[in-house]
Parts: C-alpha cells; sequence; structure tokens
C-alpha cells in the first residue's frame, strides 16, 4: 500500500467515524476540501478520493456548487417472530447497548390485564428504558412483564442488559413476538430529552405483544424510534 492510500484512508476513516458517533447531524455541510486539505496537510486530491469512498458508503452527498453534506443513513429494524433487540442492530454492523431508566412492581392497568392475560390487580414488574446504537440514544422502550410468573426478572435484566438472555435464565427458551402494532406519533418534550431531539419530530411507535413456546403472553412492550435514525422492516 503506498503512503497516497495510506493518506486518503487515514481521512476517509477519521469522518467516517465522526459521522457513525453522530457528531454531525443529518444534512450538516461539512468543511470543504480546502479546510480539509489544510487540516490533514494534504492536497485536495486526497480529500476528493476520501470523499468518494464516503460517498460509496452512502455517508455523504454533495450538491453543485453548495458542497458536501452529511446523508440520513437509517438503520432498518426488522420486526419478525424473533425479538431480539442487540443482534438485531450488530446485524447492522452497529454497536447496541439498553440502559434502564427506572422500573417498578405495581397492579396492572385495563391494558396490561387484555394483553398480558392477567387477572384483575395482578401485579406487573415495568421497565423503562433507553436502546443506543452506536453510544446514540434510538428508542425508548416501556415494558411490562408478568410479576407473579417472572418475580426475579428485573434482577437478572439488570445484570444482563438483554430481554432474551433473562428469559432464557428464567426457562424460556424461545420468545415469540405474537403481534405487532405500528403507528406515528410526534415527539413531546419528555421523549425528546431522553433521545437528543427536537420537541415535534416524528417518532414510531410500536406496541407488541411476546409469547412463549406455549403462547403464553410474556411481555408487553412500547418502543418510539427515533424516526430520523431508524426505518422498519417487517418479515414476513
Amino acid at each position: 500500500m503506498t503512503t497516497k492510500d495510506l493518506l486518503w484512508k487515514e481521512i476517509y476513516n477519521s469522518i467516517k467515524r465522526e459521522i457513525v458517533l453522530n457528531k454531525y447531524k443529518i444534512n450538516k455541510k461539512l468543511d470543504s476540501e480546502g479546510d480539509y486539505a489544510k487540516q490533514f496537510n494534504v492536497n485536495r486530491h486526497t480529500i476528493r478520493r476520501a470523499f468518494k469512498e464516503l460517498k460509496n458508503d452512502n455517508l455523504i452527498y454533495s450538491k453543485r456548487g453548495l458542497g458536501v453534506f452529511v446523508k440520513s443513513s437509517k438503520i432498518s429494524y426488522s420486526i419478525s417472530k424473533n425479538v431480539r433487540f442487540t443482534e438485531n442492530i450488530l446485524e447492522e454492523n452497529k454497536s447496541a447497548r439498553i440502559e434502564i431508566k427506572s422500573f417498578d412492581i405495581a397492579e396492572c392497568n385495563l391494558f396490561e390485564k387484555k394483553e398480558l392475560d392477567l387477572k384483575k390487580n395482578e401485579k406487573v414488574t415495568r421497565i423503562n428504558s433507553i436502546g443506543y446504537i452506536n453510544n446514540s440514544p434510538s428508542v425508548i422502550t416501556f415494558r411490562s412483564i408478568p410479576h407473579k410468573r417472572f418475580p426475579k426478572f428485573i434482577n437478572h435484566f439488570v445484570k444482563k442488559q438483554s430481554v432474551t438472555k433473562t428469559f432464557n435464565l428464567l426457562n424460556v427458551k424461545k420468545i415469540i413476538r405474537s403481534k405487532t402494532l405500528i403507528n406515528a406519533e410526534i415527539s413531546d418534550k419528555i421523549k425528546s430529552n431522553f433521545l437528543n431531539i427536537d420537541v415535534g419530530k416524528p417518532l414510531i411507535k410500536t406496541t407488541s405483544i411476546n409469547v412463549d413456546f406455549n403462547k403464553k403472553p410474556i411481555e408487553l412492550s412500547e418502543s418510539y424510534f427515533d424516526g430520523s435514525k431508524i426505518q422498519i422492516l417487517v418479515k414476513v
């Protein structure tokens, strides 16, 4: 590999890293070729070579006479019978983690009672969490778990940070998504703060019921995805 190849690849990797880590907002104008040439102490041809690869990666686009801009690179989040947030994101070559914001144990409301097939006043474990993709807050999830059947769910979930792994520890070896409703919603102040977006931005809301092998409901979840980062892919 020549010195020139090393130079443009180093610049390409540097700019790509900043885009992937969301240091630039979507449609943000990047510095000019001249600015980058001065920054990296190279000629403009080397910068153009790095830009070309970034365009091939679908990370930037150019407007004639205006410059180069960061492109929306939405992640496809698959909805299928299998329920795995982390694995879903890893398939997109992105990092994923879950942060628990709060949890409590309370009597089920009418919606939880119906969807989880519970008795009146039966308790649920409610968990509010944020899903991060490449360290960027991307989805808020509100979960309800039947507490009587899974009294230790939150203990394991705090350690494992994974619904699938937690249920596996509780002898549910296979989780099946029974149904999912998809809606659009406008972000309010609370959700905007969690997702670090402006109030009024579009969110994709999914309401899902997950069941065990015997088709017994084990989880009700309502998730709010940042519509600027994620698109829903329904697998049938």
